[in-house]
């Protein structure tokens, strides 16, 4: 079956002189599958492809559910959105910039 890949980074500025930290969110990045699919959510794998600093994360949601077979109440989801989080490096005296960037993949599946 097809599948999808979603890329999501983000990079915040250097850590200040005196240590303070930066910190930085991405923007949403989603994929919805095709007309009749849904996203197969045991078959989503993340790949970290980069992180430097004192905090890094990401975020998966799912949208739009749809009951996959009338009347059980079983629901799979349509879209998906991913977000990455950083931190700058602790430390003093321009210590370097943190980002994270990461890499989703997965199937759909069709159920109509």
């Amino acid at each position: 079956m097809a599948g999808f890949e979603i890329v999501s980074e983000v990079s915040t500025r250097e850590t200040d002189f005196d240590g303070t930290r930066h910190d930085a969110w991405s923007d949403w990045t989603s994929n919805t599958a095709p007309a009749d699919h849904v996203i197969n959510q045991n078959e989503v794998k993340v790949e970290w492809l980069s992180d430097n600093g004192s905090e890094n994360t990401h975020e998966i949601i799912y949208e739009n559910l749809v009951e996959i077979i009338p009347g059980t109440g079983i629901k799979l989801p349509q879209t998906i959105k991913v977000r990455t989080y950083a931190r700058s490096p602790k430390g003093k005296f321009w210590v370097g910039r943190g980002w994270s960037k990461v890499k989703v993949t997965g199937t759909y599946v069709k159920y109509r």
